[in-house]
């Protein structure tokens, strides 16, 4: 396969099972990473190992046994199903694989499987449609780390660059809010950061009143999370009243973004909205679209008082209309690299 251009779609990952044990073992993995949780490595150490793995292993465990299927992880066979979708429309004029950067298959093994096969150029896609540190970065530190072998050279990676704003992403999740009624309030969720994160990759003005309203700096991460919003929200002609934009997953006590996913809902709950969660930072789904949003979601509406419709929008997967933009981009993008 000497000449064959390799593609690695990589996604965040996912325990082997849902297992306290392995649960704990991807829990210290992947919060281990400083790209995740930015604090100096001792009191990294400290947090993970004095507080989060004492407690959250078992909480977590019992979060994936609610999702958990016969084919295991929804994020790693949805991913596993869109690599092969990408496959079958490249066929013999690349190779695609998938990894997860933290879990399994991993970025390392996936790379030595294409080096095997006499692969040496390799084009990364990090499935983050905007740019963070906690994602985009350390997948691209990962991969750097896993050819920098000497049974590597000459190697010719290079990276698929955020999506959060291409005009055929924007209309994959248009085309699935045009379905909603019309009524319906939009909810566009997306995987909160801690705001120091944000104030680092941003410029002067970052946080300002205001700033994310201006284009989307090139690495700031709320910026292009409004940017996708307000580009979806155009396409599918939703009235301003009818969507917001808030921020899920909070970890820890640290300032992160806002408005958080959970108080939106119970703000949109009080009002009996029905309400639409769209997954953006989201293309498969997984334990925070599943778990968090669909159904601790739901329980915190009702919870509330809502009466009204509670829908998770599900995310792209390996849909084809997904597949067939992945394609299209990426072939574009490989021959004007050539």
């Amino acid at each position: 396969m000497a000449g064959t251009t390799g593609i690695v779609l990589i996604n965040l990952g996912s325990p082997a099972s849902p297992s306290v044990r392995d649960v704990r073992t991807y829990l210290a993995q992947f919060l281990s990473d400083p790209f995740v949780i930015d604090l100096p490595a001792a009191m990294r150490w400290l947090l993970l190992h004095g507080i989060i793995l004492r407690f959250r292993p078992k909480k977590s465990a019992h979060a994936y046994q609610s999702i958990w299927t016969d084919r295991g992880s929804p994020l790693v066979f949805h991913t596993a199903d869109l690599a092969d979708a990408v496959q079958r429309r490249f066929g013999k004029e690349a190779v695609v694989r998938y990894a997860m950067r933290y879990g399994s298959p991993s970025v390392h093994s996936v790379c030595e499987s294409l080096r095997k096969e006499g692969i040496s150029r390799i084009h990364f896609v990090p499935l983050y449609p905007q740019f963070a540190g906690a994602t985009t970065a350390t997948v691209m530190g990962d991969v750097f780390r896993a050819v920098m072998s000497d049974a590597w050279r000459p190697l010719f990676p290079s990276f698929e660059p955020p999506f959060y704003d291409a005009e055929g992403f924007v209309e994959l999740w248009a085309s699935r809010v045009k379905r909603l009624s019309r009524d319906t309030h939009v909810l566009f969720s997306f995987h909160g950061l801690p705001v120091r994160q944000i104030h680092r990759s941003g410029d002067s003005r970052c946080m300002q009143e205001g700033c994310c309203e201006r284009e989307a700096p090139t690495h700031c991460y709320r910026a292009q999370c409004m940017h996708s919003a307000r580009a979806v929200a155009v396409a599918a002609g939703l009235d301003k009243e009818n969507w917001s934009v808030a921020f899920q997953s909070r970890l820890g006590r640290d300032e992160w973004l806002s408005p958080s996913t959970e108080d939106r809902i119970r703000v949109l709950a009080a009002q009996n909205r029905s309400l639409a969660i769209v997954p953006l930072s989201f293309v498969a789904d997984c334990l925070e679209t599943l778990e968090e949003l669909a159904i601790r979601g739901e329980e915190v509406y009702r919870e509330v008082g809502g009466n009204g419709e509670f829908r998770l929008v599900p995310s792209l997967n390996a849909d084809e209309d997904w597949a067939d933009f992945l394609y299209k981009k990426l072939k574009k993008g490989l021959k004007e690299a050539e």
